[in-house]
């Protein structure tokens, strides 16, 4: 990239300092290319030169005196001043020496340091007048001129009124040392300003080109960064409020307290028009003290688009949650609060235990949760720990080291806990486990270690836990079936998801998504006529949502027609029936529970009792076919 001259004009008040200032650029060598103008004019005179230079773009200006002082008031380019050295003091005082005892430095205070040490060395009364504008000039040379002073030394302005009155003036003279030292800074003054603008521009481009929305406050709350996302997210203009203190600049409630509540979360979720947004903060610490924060803005609902563009490789291993939180279907007053919560709890990284009945979702809750917590980057293992057997479980959980027992693999295997590290890991059904595998869980969760089964150190894992249940936990812990001190652990944040048949209002709109899914990847049909609506409402769902869409893909494949109807609808919600004739669907009590164990007979006996393809033609896992069977004290 070419670097554009550094582009100087020195303003020199009289015709002396302009020849000096000439013969000084002309031998003045710098590393950097440079362009050096040099122009004569005092006061208004220079100033009016220096606006018209302006538009050639001029980098810097150099002058002295009144006239300096002039130019930096009025002129937003900087300017370097031409300081009065030791030797302009001396060089100017030298015609005076042994002619005049009492003499007046009559300038601004920028001309008149230094001359009050220099008299008295030389033996000579100096009385230093400070001007403060030009104004003022006529005055003070008049009032020394009363005082019976007849020499004096100043600058342009000073000198011109003394010797308009009869007075001796010399004017203090810049050496060429001192306009060779203003040329310097201003070189290196234009180069830092340079490298300032530069850096400038690259932050802007790196906080613009951000996915986030960023705001920055310094200490006093003043607001110091809004990127262009802020700015098109919430109405900002960056221009306007960078400068302003938050309460004057933010006007949306929710946007202020980030800013402004003392005791704030380092992660939270705001609401602003309608729409939620994940925040975090973080301090602006120099040299350990707080200068600040900066607080990032994201859209809910961009979040998990951004993070799954990211993750393909963590894909591929299969441990990645792919449910969000707009997955989750609500039509009802209780789900529309359990995703509410579920947002709620996400940011803040505590155990969370999901309690409810099988089949409910759980698990797609719990994968949402995951991909809206600070752990999302990181993987989602999830484990049912009813469907393995405890020694199996425990090495699933926490991995085993070489040969630590018979057919265990060459380097070993890490366990759940390992793989999840940095991220969540899901024990669905944790109230399958057995009580000295809780112990082990408990351990883990406090210590943030794991041991390998076989191994001798310890490994540090840093692992959100979600469990979920379908039980009362508090109720196994009374009998003594669940470990009291791992309930505590778990019950951090705990979170209900109710039956189908609490919130019906969600069974239409579930219904239709299954059906919907399986129309746009097969041939078939693409809606319930309202006699199947009718019929859907009034069932009971005692396998909650797995069994509503296990009922919607039997009923899909049952017809060609372009309407699921009630009768096919009844072969479909019991498929170990012949026909409607022997179906009744009651909503609740006894009946079902008898009309549940024949059909679970029934096919089991159709099945040649093999579990698996009973529980798939029921619509239910195994683990809850076994619990069923439990109940009914049916033989396998």
């Amino acid at each position: 990239m070419v670097t554009k001259p550094i582009h100087v004009v020195i303003v020199a008040p009289n015709q002396g300092l302009a020849l000096t200032a000439r013969q000084t650029a002309l031998n003045f060598s710098t590393e950097e290319p440079c362009k050096i103008q040099v122009v004569q004019g005092d006061l208004r005179e220079g100033l009016e030169k220096a606006q018209e230079l302006l538009k050639s773009g001029v980098d810097v200006f150099i002058s002295r005196g009144g006239t300096a002082t002039l130019l930096a008031q009025k002129l937003e380019v900087p300017v370097v001043e031409i300081r009065v050295s030791a030797m302009d003091v001396l060089r100017s005082m030298r015609p005076l020496m042994g002619t005049a005892r009492h003499i007046a430095v009559i300038g601004f205070p920028n001309i008149c340091l230094g001359f009050s040490s220099v008299g008295e060395l030389l033996g000579m009364q100096i009385e230093e007048l400070v001007l403060q504008s030009e104004a003022e000039a006529k005055e003070v040379v008049l009032a020394a001129y009363q005082r019976g002073i007849r020499c004096m030394v100043g600058d342009t302005v000073s000198v011109r009124e003394a010797r308009a009155l009869g007075m001796v003036g010399y004017l203090i003279e810049s050496g060429g040392e001192a306009i060779l030292t203003a040329l310097q800074q201003a070189i290196q003054l234009v180069k830092v300003q340079r490298k300032e603008r530069e850096q400038t521009a690259l932050f802007k481009a790196v906080v613009d080109s951000s996915r986030d929305a960023i705001i920055a406050v310094d200490s006093q709350g003043v607001i110091t960064v809004c990127n262009s996302l802020s700015e098109s997210l919430f109405g900002l203009d960056a221009k306007s409020v960078i400068g302003k203190p938050v309460s004057s600049a933010l006007l949306h409630p929710a946007l202020r307290k980030v800013f402004t509540q003392e005791e704030h979360p380092a992660v939270d979720v705001i609401k602003i028009q309608g729409k939620s947004y994940a925040v975090e903060r973080y301090p602006i610490l120099m040299e350990g003290e707080p200068m600040g924060f900066v607080a990032s803005f994201q859209s809910v609902g961009k979040v998990q688009e951004y993070e799954l563009q990211v993750r393909n490789k963590v894909f591929q291993r299969g441990l990645v949650a792919r449910a969000t939180l707009d997955s989750v279907i609500a039509r009802s007053k209780k789900m529309m609060e359990v995703k509410e919560k579920a947002l709620r709890f996400a940011t803040l990284g505590s155990t969370i235990l999901l309690s409810g009945p099988t089949g409910v979702g759980k698990e797609m809750l719990a994968q949402s949760i995951h991909n809206l917590s600070p752990h999302r980057f990181g993987p989602f293992v999830a484990i049912n720990c009813a469907a393995l057997p405890e020694n199996l479980l425990e090495s699933e959980l926490f991995g085993y080291e070489e040969g630590a027992f018979t057919g265990a693999l060459k380097g070993g295997k890490p366990g759940l806990f390992e793989l999840a590290h940095n991220g969540t890991l899901f024990l669905d059904e944790i109230s399958e486990m057995s009580l000295s595998l809780q112990a082990r869980i408990l351990r883990a969760m406090q210590e943030r270690e794991v041991l390998r089964i076989g191994g001798s150190s310890m490994i540090r894992v840093n692992v959100h836990i979600i469990a979920a249940t379908n039980k009362d936990l508090r109720e196994l812990v009374q009998r003594g079936a669940f470990r009291e001190d791992l309930y505590y652990r778990i019950t951090v944040l705990t979170l209900y998801v109710p039956p189908l048949r609490e919130r019906p209002e969600d069974i239409p709109a579930l219904a239709l998504h299954f059906l919907h899914r399986l129309s746009s990847q097969h041939s078939g049909p693409s809606a319930f006529t309202p006699d199947a609506m009718e019929l859907l409402l009034k069932y009971s769902w005692p396998g909650n949502v797995r069994e509503l869409a296990s009922v919607v893909e039997r009923a899909f494949f049952s017809t060609r027609e372009p309407q699921i109807d009630r009768l096919i609808l009844e072969d479909a919600l019991i498929p170990s029936f012949p026909g409607p004739e022997a179906l009744r669907i009651p909503s609740k009590g006894g009946e079902l529970q008898s009309l549940e164990r024949e059909a679970i007979k029934k096919v089991l006996e159709e099945e040649g009792f093999h579990i698996s393809r009973a529980a798939k033609r029921l619509g239910i896992d195994r683990s809850t076919l076994w619990r069923k069977l439990k109940k009914m004290h049916q033989p396998v």
